[in-house]
């Protein structure tokens, strides 16, 4: 088949041009709307460096990895630092209002490896991670608490149990995901607090957590991320001959995952946004 489409094609050179010049105008112009929005969606996101930022994939399971393996790489030279976060939903009471909210638990450094400096009082730090302290959005302190300067200090409930508000992220900030802005940012230590039922912190197994990590300048992405894919393996290695409850099945989806770095204005299309602009380009 192939050979005979290149008789074709040898036939009919003009016909031939065409289809070249089609293929790469296609190609050339899908270059461009990637790298077009890719760089506007960096320009939207409002922290320091953007292009030095990295979600780590894991293939089949996304972004979710374990909070062990986290914190067994999180002191990585090749960066200048390395956050994790997971976002849920809580109930969520404040200013006299009963809501369901998103929040986002985060590690202690996470607004430092982002670069943010707060609107209000301070950011979270690694102190902070089994108090309960949040840090709100801009947009929430302005919309639903009256951005009002009064608001450091005031107590929120997160499911019932009291929280004090120690900051404001900057004006645009509402976590990495543009489609699911958060109001709400909370220490990851206060997982078992936040999601009552199931913990997750001590499952080195347990895919559920979002890491992401700014790069040393003059790191190769793709080379580090093969180094990375060998540890992780290596990691896991240690731990799946530990938890005789893992089905043969499960032992080898575990081990078939490949872990990558992905280019943070990249990893923020999420697969629904990267569908859309397929179709348009």
């Amino acid at each position: 088949m192939l050979r005979q489409a290149a008789r074709r094609l040898r036939r009919s050179p003009a016909s031939t041009l065409t289809v070249i010049l089609s293929l790469a105008i296609g190609i050339g112009a899908s270059a461009v709307l990637f790298s077009l929005v890719n760089a506007a969606i960096l320009r939207m996101i409002p922290v320091r460096n953007p292009a030095q930022l990295v979600w780590f994939d894991s293939g089949s399971h996304g972004r979710a990895l374990s909070y062990p393996f986290y914190e067994h790489i999180q002191n990585h030279p090749q960066f200048q630092g390395i956050l994790a976060a997971f976002p849920t939903v809580v109930n969520l009471s404040a200013a006299n209002t009963a809501e369901r909210a998103p929040v986002e638990l985060v590690s202690g450094n996470y607004f430092d490896v982002l670069g943010l400096n707060p609107t209000l009082g301070r950011l979270l730090t690694p102190a902070d991670q089994h108090s309960p302290v949040a840090v709100i959005s801009h947009a929430y302190w302005q919309n639903r608490l009256g951005g009002s300067p009064s608001v450091i200090g005031q107590t929120i409930r997160i499911n019932n149990s009291p929280w004090s508000i120690v900051g404001v992220a900057p004006p645009g900030f509402g976590g990495l995901d543009r489609a699911y802005q958060r109001p709400l940012f909370v220490p990851l230590g206060m997982k078992p607090h936040v999601t009552p039922g199931w913990n997750g912190l001590d499952k080195p197994l347990f895919a559920w957590l979002y890491i992401a990590g700014r790069l040393q300048p003059g790191v190769n992405p793709t080379t580090l991320g093969t180094e990375l894919n060998a540890r992780f393996h290596s990691f896991q290695e240690t731990f799946l001959p530990l938890d005789p409850t893992l089905s043969a099945a499960a032992r080898q989806l575990i081990r078939g995952r490949r872990l990558h770095l992905d280019p943070l204005g990249a990893a923020v299309f999420e697969p629904r946004v990267a569908s859309q602009l397929s179709v348009l380009s």
